[in-house]
């Protein structure tokens, strides 16, 4: 049975209980009963139809693969169906599939991209770029702050840098107060949250929706109810969003607990996982998380919880269809027993075996790895250029893992 044909039944039985309750006493009181009852089965019903259309759609849905910041869901790339788009410095750079070189997305001719006059360049006073950049439906899409004014702005573009316009007012915020916890782009929809920069003595924490089409107003999908808590480390899947949900304990901040939740883009919203306290991805209708000690399994259509591999340590973690990537960077930099020098990405299969395992710099910063898609993992490293740190996107090819010829080759 076609589950809007089951809601039919469930919306009949539940207007036939509510009209018999209304003939007798104690009437107002059982009418009052269905019609929680009624919303709870069509809050369920979708959520569950949300999660059911979670085939993957081309260009639309999240890039959940370039999600770089385990913490933030910040990306720093976004893919097309010809290459990739990504910032150095305050320039917008394109990596070209076809002919693997790399450009300034600028359409001038002679140029010399090294002033604001360049179709590449984005002043980071009015454009947030580090907050992340998307691609959807012929367009790209980052933030900003419109006339350099404590607001955050959605603007899009074309994929030649030009024609840059606003689409949407996203929020204000004027000292202490509100901050922008997690942002991602799924299915015409920029979904971010909300948290106050004081978390001890948070009064709420909010995931908000707003389409991509320009003239856009948010709304707000879901707010929290409690207290020293916030929303973070969205990810799409269906037709809505995963979202983790962090809370401390006590005052002192030395208890903590993660819960992941899910809500569909009409504002239903359930907690699926009671214990999530590091990363999660979501894997061929499974969430992969990790725990303290282990990384476990959540079937979303069974809702059967299980435990894939005991880890030992704190460890982030990432897939692509054939391996799971596996960072142990806040294991080594939380427990002072672990060397530092022990931090490793280790890359195993969807059988638990570990085939290949790199070590990395910790000074590195703890957004670095970004492990990739089908064709590449990337790392951002960090260089000193004229007295100042900056950060450089590094990609290897997958086909050269666990060969002389694996290298991280920069992308400029």
């Amino acid at each position: 049975m076609r589950s809007f044909d089951r809601w039919k039944i469930y919306l009949g039985v539940a207007i036939c209980a509510l009209t018999c309750a209304g003939c007798g006493s104690g009437g107002s009181q059982q009418a009052a009963q269905q019609t929680q009852e009624t919303q709870q089965i069509q809050e369920k019903q979708e959520i569950e139809e949300a999660k059911g259309a979670a085939s993957l759609i081309q260009n639309e849905d999240y890039q959940q693969y370039v999600d770089d910041s385990r913490y933030l869901s910040w990306p720093q790339i976004a893919e097309t169906e010809a290459g990739y788009y990504y910032f150095v410095d305050d320039y917008l750079r394109y990596h070209d599939k076809e002919t693997n070189q790399e450009v300034y997305v600028c359409t001038q001719v002679n140029c010399t991209h090294d002033s604001d006059t360049c179709d590449a360049y984005f002043d980071m006073r009015y454009y947030r770029y580090e907050s992340g950049i998307w691609y959807y439906d012929g367009y790209l899409y980052l933030l900003g702050n419109e006339h350099g004014l404590t607001n955050y702005v959605l603007y899009r573009l074309q994929c030649d840098g030009t024609e840059r316009e606003k689409v949407a007012d996203l929020f204000s915020f004027e000292g202490e107060g509100d901050y922008l916890q997690s942002v991602i782009m799924h299915r015409g929809y920029l979904y971010y949250s909300l948290n106050n920069d004081d978390v001890l003595n948070n009064e709420y924490s909010s995931l908000y929706q707003v389409s991509c089409k320009p003239g856009s107003e948010p709304v707000e999908l879901y707010q929290t109810n409690l207290e020293r808590s916030y929303v973070y480390r969205i990810k799409g899947y269906g037709d809505g969003v995963f979202f983790q949900i962090g809370e401390y304990l006590d005052e002192e901040c030395e208890q903590f607990k993660g819960s992941i939740w899910y809500c569909t883009d009409q504002g239903s919203a359930s907690m699926i996982v009671d214990n999530a306290q590091r990363c999660y991805n979501i894997v061929d209708g499974k969430v992969y998380y990790t725990t303290d000690t282990s990384m476990n399994i959540y079937d979303i259509k069974t809702e059967e919880d299980s435990v894939f591999c005991e880890l030992g340590m704190i460890c982030d973690i990432s897939y692509d269809s054939k391996y799971i990537y596996l960072d142990n960077f806040y294991g080594v930099l939380l427990d002072d027993n672990i060397p530092t020098d022990t931090r490793t990405v280790y890359v195993m299969t969807y059988d638990g075996e570990v085939v290949e395992s790199w070590n990395i710099p910790l000074n590195i910063s703890a957004e670095n790895c970004l492990f990739g898609n089908e064709e590449y993992l990337w790392m951002i490293q960090q260089e000193e250029k004229t007295g100042e740190t900056r950060r450089v996107l590094c990609a290897m090819e997958k086909s050269q893992m666990g060969t002389e010829d694996e290298a991280w080759t920069p992308w400029r």
